[in-house]
């Protein structure tokens, strides 16, 4: 193949974004036309969409980029991608000399940037923007990099914010107005770049999730193509989403206000995906600003609120913002840590008796007012050491930067660690490298001290004046550290050193963080969304007053108070969701459970066990199995113990093993596929003499420790015990295994009746990979034999209700649960059944929006938007929707499954009645004629209600008969002039056009059609036609 040949095949492949393939051609081509200019530039992109910028940067020297403006800017994208700025900021300044194009400008602030020039960087954006001053984002980027000045100007700021809405916000532009009414569904718009695993929505998810769906409907408008774990929650509590990407400023404008949105929440501020312009169009009545690109009031007029709390914005600060403020009481942030978090480490300086302060934030926030205080706290501790960590500390230039600003302190090179950019994991586990976080000032921590506090690492903080300084100030006293955050230069140096000086505090800090701000305001998702609950619906409530926005805080006892008003607008208890089919144990106080072998938090389901709170866990885990678990990061109920086993009292010989599932004080002989690593010698323990003062609940066995000694030796707390669960080893039993008759005999005696066996395992004996990964296996290793307490009627009724949980809850022995409810309680026993009742349509997915097109829905939410009275044919997102505008949902429906599932989700805002037609299929039409003397009863169930609507839907099934029964509906209660008849999909039916001797047709969309009643109906005639329509089921 000849050299252009090769390029064009490579060129072909480029296209198809296969640039490995590419970049092979490629490499062939020039071995035969070394300088071919063309097929150069096309590696080099290659290389580039590979992120392959090290090999890149090996053949610019091949490129020709004189005269070639494509070429000289890609050889200036590959030299920043490897980190040589100073190359490329020479380049950027003689084509800048050349052409005199501000983009050359603005590229050489992105470079001077990643060279820790930023007041130069800051100068140079400053200069862009006096020279062309119509660049909306070169002004956003001074707003947001003036944040990161030391010298931070309030006022300039302020100043620079009005320039922009001066300069770049929509004039004249007018107000969306939606339905003013308390009673309905609030349509909540969120518009962000971060709905994925990103700061906005580790602070945002948990506490928008966690609205009630009732009382909210969540719209969100992402301007990110990213999508993850994060994504997909946010997702399944939206009503609908939009990627807004590709919107103009007026198509994103018409868009929201097609949506109706009542308050709209913007989570990008001047930051990356700013849609500020599209914002100043005004498409929602009550316009938030929250989380996203938040370092200070936006500055703007059509803003209407900023959602903070009191140390974000302590009292007498309102004058600094644009906004009005809804002080949250308990943090303005709702944190959703990682699950993937790494544990806990010690802390450094325990093991080396060396200090080590840290600070992963974005480098750029780093100035010389920080250094000199950080070289302070380094200069009062000896032989201390500060790591950075960040993409920026990548580049030598920046490193050089860092290091000759701390030498003017007199800190050497030595004490001065960096690191550079890692994957998330990798990030959080380096915080067991930090003893102590420093924060940065005047623009704070916000996600990194969040993450700091979770890996146990104290945040020290000095708040300044702006939003953006006081980040962490807020995070760090919400979580319960108050005791961290100084008031001054000098505090901030005092504390760190204190803390420095004091190894034991840095311990038992580092033992108790991760506990106690899991368990904190900042984590506390449902107190969180229960406050922006009373929030949302206060300032809404206060906009149908036409009342003008005012600032908005909470009051322990009262709720959430406007300035200007004495007593709350909202109650604080959320509005009925439904009939209230769940049910709920009530077992006081958490059951405590021996887990011996860590069989039961190696379970699957163990994290939903214990996500309830309602178990205690203490697990001996001599294996360490633990070490490989994703467990709950909160362990505040999880006690881990590695060093001891149960048994008689005396030294026992630990055998561990390859496979570490098989390693314990009874194994198989060792094997060539799983051979034995070591044996040693560990300190037994009885179960009795574990010294707890309350009951053990629930004791779990595994099967490779000598249990039959264990249960021995523990009589006396297994007598007191509800359950005792026990692996047994089928298979290939080690010697010593205890059986199920010798656990009946063992166990008998102490009160246990044996009820069944579960938690089968197979092993697979196929030799082929596809049948070990498709296939259960065959030949049964384990399974579990549970015990149950015998005499549960003697149990007090806190124990009682132990034992039903945990039976319940784990073991999913609902019959056995039930029966004893009978025996003892049975009231609770119908709500139990009446609980799997319901639980057994729940897995039946009503969808929040009708089945009808955007347009069709649009227009049937002008005329739902209108209407008092509701009657619809034809059930599920319609229902859903109209319910979200405050209206009673009166209507028949033929699926009765469907119909108690649409029941939980529309609660007392439901009153369907059920018509039964006989078995029923897709859509509830009937599949035979069994019950076609009942198909009458369909049509007619709006005229058996004695009462008169104003807007119906006809959708489903029969129809036409639906349609002339609603025509004799509107008749009989004389609303002929102002009865409004929506059906949908009517148009291109040509067996729905009987009707339209009794309608007029008034609007279409599509497929959906809009009608009133004619006048001087021959009502004789009327009933003629509905008898010849009331069994066809079309």
């Amino acid at each position: 193949m000849i050299a252009h040949d090769e390029y064009q095949e490579a060129l072909k492949l480029f296209h198809h974004e296969n640039f490995s393939a590419a970049i092979l051609y490629l490499q062939r081509a020039l071995k035969q036309r070394p300088r071919h200019q063309p097929s150069i530039v096309l590696l080099l992109k290659a290389f580039c969409n590979e992120k392959r910028y090290d090999e890149a940067c090996e053949h610019l020297g091949l490129l020709e980029p004189a005269g070639h403006p494509e070429a000289e800017q890609l050889k200036i994208e590959i030299l920043f991608s490897c980190r040589k700025y100073r190359e490329a900021e020479e380049l950027l300044w003689q084509r800048y000399r050349r052409t005199r194009q501000t983009l050359d400008l603005f590229q050489i602030h992105e470079v001077k940037i990643k060279r820790g020039e930023t007041s130069e960087a800051l100068a140079l954006l400053h200069d862009i923007y006096r020279k062309d001053p119509k660049k909306e984002g070169v002004l956003a980027k001074i707003i947001i990099n003036e944040h990161f000045n030391p010298a931070l100007d309030q006022d300039q700021i302020r100043s620079l914010q009005q320039q922009w809405e001066q300069h770049f916000a929509y004039r004249r532009a007018r107000r969306a107005e939606t339905r003013r009414s308390v009673a309905k569904a609030l349509r909540i718009g969120i518009l962000s770049d971060g709905f994925h695993n990103h700061p906005v929505s580790r602070m945002t998810n948990a506490g928008l999730i966690g609205l009630p769906r009732n009382e909210f409907r969540l719209y969100a408008y992402s301007s990110s193509g990213e999508s993850d774990q994060m994504t997909d929650e946010l997702k399944s509590a939206c009503v609908k989403w939009c990627q807004i990407a590709t919107l103009s400023d007026r198509e994103l404008d018409a868009r929201i206000r097609q949506d109706r949105i009542d308050i709209l929440i913007d989570m990008s501020g001047y930051h990356k995906g700013s849609r500020l312009q599209a914002l100043s169009l005004q498409p929602a009545p009550i316009m938030v600003k929250w989380v996203g690109g938040l370092m200070n009031t936006m500055g703007l007029s059509f803003i209407d609120y900023l959602i903070t709390d009191r140390f974000e914005s302590p009292a007498g600060t309102d004058a600094d913002y644009a906004e009005k403020l809804i002080r949250m009481p308990h943090g303005y942030i709702c944190y959703t840590p990682p699950f993937y978090a790494p544990a806990v480490e010690p802390p450094p300086a325990a093991r080396s008796s060396r200090i080590t302060f840290g600070c992963f934030n974005n480098a750029n926030k780093i100035n010389p007012a920080v250094i000199k205080a950080w070289a302070s706290i380094l200069n009062n501790i000896n032989d201390s050491t500060l790591l950075l960590k960040g993409s920026l500390y990548e580049s030598a230039d920046f490193q050089a930067r860092i290091l000759e600003d701390f030498a003017r302190c007199n800190i050497t090179a030595d004490r001065i660690l960096f690191e550079g950019q890692s994957d998330h994991r990798t990030l959080l586990a380096t915080y067991g490298k930090v003893d102590i976080t420093l924060d940065p000032w005047p623009f704070s921590g916000g996600l990194t001290t969040l993450e700091s506090m979770l890996m146990g690492v104290p945040v020290v903080t000095y708040p300044g004046r702006s939003f953006a300084s006081r980040h962490s100030a807020s995070h760090v006293s919400n979580a319960g550290f108050p005791q961290l955050v100084a008031q001054s230069w000098q505090q901030y140096v005092d504390i760190a050193t204190m803390l420095a000086n004091d190894i034991d505090l840095l311990a038992q800090l580092r033992s108790e963080m991760r506990d106690i701000f899991l368990n904190s305001a900042v984590c506390d998702s449902k107190a969180f969304s229960q406050d922006l609950r009373l929030a949302l619906l206060s300032v809404w409530h206060r906009h149908c007053d036409s009342k003008a926005p005012a600032a908005l805080h909470f009051e322990q006892g009262l709720g959430a108070l406007f300035e200007d008003e004495a007593v709350p607008r909202i109650s604080d208890a959320p509005a009925a969701v439904s009939a209230n089919t769940d049910f709920a144990f009530d077992i006081g106080k958490p059951a405590v459970v021996i887990d011996h072998g860590a069989r039961l938090i190696s379970d699957s389901t163990f994290a939903e066990l214990y996500e309830t709170g309602a178990v205690h866990v203490v697990c001996l885990d001599p294996a360490r199995l633990a070490d490989n678990l994703l467990l709950p990061l909160n362990r505040k109920r999880l006690q881990l113990v590695h060093d001891t086993v149960l048994g008689n009292g005396d030294p026992v010989d630990f055998h561990a093993n390859l496979d570490n599932q098989t390693s314990g004080t009874l194994t198989a002989p060792p094997s060539s596929d799983n051979p034995r690593l070591a044996s040693l010698g560990l300190p037994s323990i009885r179960l009795d003499d574990l010294g707890r003062d309350e009951a053990v609940d629930w004791v779990m066995l595994s099967g490779n420790y000598d249990n039959a000694a264990i249960i021995e030796a523990g009589q006396r707390t297994l007598e007191n015990a509800l359950l005792v669960s026990v692996q047994l080893r089928l298979a290939d039993a080690p010697a010593g295994s205890l059986g199920l008759d010798q656990a009946r005999e063992q166990l008998g005696p102490l009160g246990f009746d044996f009820h069944t066996l579960l938690a089968f395992d197979f092993d697979n004996l196929a030799a082929h990979p596809w049948m070990q990964a498709t296939r259960r296996g065959s030949k049964l290793q384990s399974c579990i034999a549970l015990f149950v307490r015998k005499d549960f009627a003697s149990l007090d009724e806190q124990r009682l209700e132990t034992l039903l949980f945990l039976l319940h809850a784990y073991f999913g022995a609902n019959d056995l649960v039930q029966q004893i409810m009978a025996d003892t309680h049975p009231e609770k026993a119908e709500r139990y059944v009446a609980h799997f009742q319901a639980e057994a349509v729940r897995d039946i997915k009503i969808p929040e929006q009708p089945s009808m097109s955007d347009n069709e829905t649009a227009l049937f939410e002008k005329y739902l938007e209108r209407a008092k009275r509701y009657f619809e044919f034809g059930s599920g997102g319609s229902s859903k929707l109209a319910a979200s505008f405050g209206l009673t949902v009166n209507g028949v429906e033929s699926d009765r499954k469907w119909l108690t599932r649409l029941q939980q989700d529309l609660g007392s805002k439901g009153n369907i009645r059920y018509v039964d037609v006989g078995p029923t299929g897709k859509w509830g039409a009937p599949t035979d004629l069994s019950a076609a003397d009942r198909f009458p009863d369909y049509s007619a169930a709006i005229n058996t209600t004695g009462e008169g609507y104003d807007f119906i839907l006809v959708d489903g099934r029969f129809r036409v008969a639906c349609a002339l029964e609603t025509v004799a509906n509107i008749l009989a209660h004389q609303k002929e002039n102002e009865a409004i008849v929506f059906i949908h999909d009517f148009w291109g039916r040509d067996y729905y056009q009987p009707v339209l001797k009794y309608l007029d047709n008034i609007e279409s969309v599509e497929s959906a059609a809009v009608f009133r009643v004619r006048q001087n109906i021959d009502r004789q005639e009327l009933r003629e036609t509905i008898a010849a329509f009331s069994k066809d089921c079309r």
